[in-house]
């Protein structure tokens, strides 16, 4: 039968044993055949004689211990995290072929990586709806990811979660450049100037107005801004 030690007393000469079914055994510090003594949340085996306490108790060897319980923990969310990366940098690096290839970018992804490469300050030009919020939809879904990352690694190691705060925190900074030149676009594409950004500023109204601008479809045909993006197949 497999158990933790719950207690041990050199004093009382024995201890106290949790089984794995929950049931509780007292046993003497004779039956215990460790090389040292017994400590507080080992893993033990052991039997069980007719006055319901624990005989022969030893060290259970392949039990894995707390702590490289969460390395292995840890091993596996490095792992998982490290390919979510390997195949983001994939996505990342077909999007740079399409780009200077200039093929036309076909996924959200496409748009999201033009946005932080190629148009990182462009403030020029227009930007169709569909690379607008192709991108935004990029830029929220990787936002969730790392929020929820630094959530769940606060509960299993401070220095994990520590390092998605960075990570995270690096992230956000990096974008506010292409964001906000990528709105700007946007709103010149229904021929309004990139100014118009400031109307968030108003209170209650403000961000519902600009919301409603960047949902508008884009002037037909060239505007003062450039040509039209559809029309280039943009």
């Amino acid at each position: 039968m497999k158990g933790k030690i719950l207690d041990f007393s050199v004093t009382q000469g024995g201890g106290l044993i949790l089984s794995s079914d929950g049931t509780r055994y007292l046993f003497n510090a004779d039956q215990w055949h460790g090389q040292s003594l017994p400590k507080v949340g080992q893993d033990v085996d052991f039997n069980i004689d007719d006055a319901h306490k624990a005989i022969d108790i030893y060290p259970d060897v392949y039990a894995v211990p707390a702590q490289s319980q969460t390395a292995v923990k840890l091993d596996e969310i490095g792992t998982k995290v490290g390919d979510s990366f390997n195949k983001f940098a994939t996505d990342i690096n077909n999007s740079l072929v399409k780009i200077n290839s200039k093929q036309t970018p076909a996924t959200f992804v496409d748009y999201a990586v033009q946005a932080v490469t190629k148009n990182f300050a462009n403030f020029n030009g227009r930007a169709r709806r569909k690379e607008y919020w192709g991108a935004m939809l990029i830029y929220i879904i990787v936002a969730v990811i790392l929020s929820m990352l630094m959530n769940i690694t606060f509960w299993i190691s401070e220095y994990l979660s520590y390092f998605f705060v960075l990570v995270a925190s690096i992230f956000y900074l990096a974008t506010i450049v292409p964001i906000l030149a990528l709105t700007v676009r946007r709103l010149h594409d229904i021929d309004k100037s990139g100014w118009w950004y400031l109307i968030s500023l108003v209170p209650l109204i403000g961000g519902i107005w600009l919301l409603i601008l960047l949902c508008t479809e884009g002037t037909r045909g060239e505007n003062r801004f450039g040509a039209d993006p559809k029309a280039v197949g943009q």
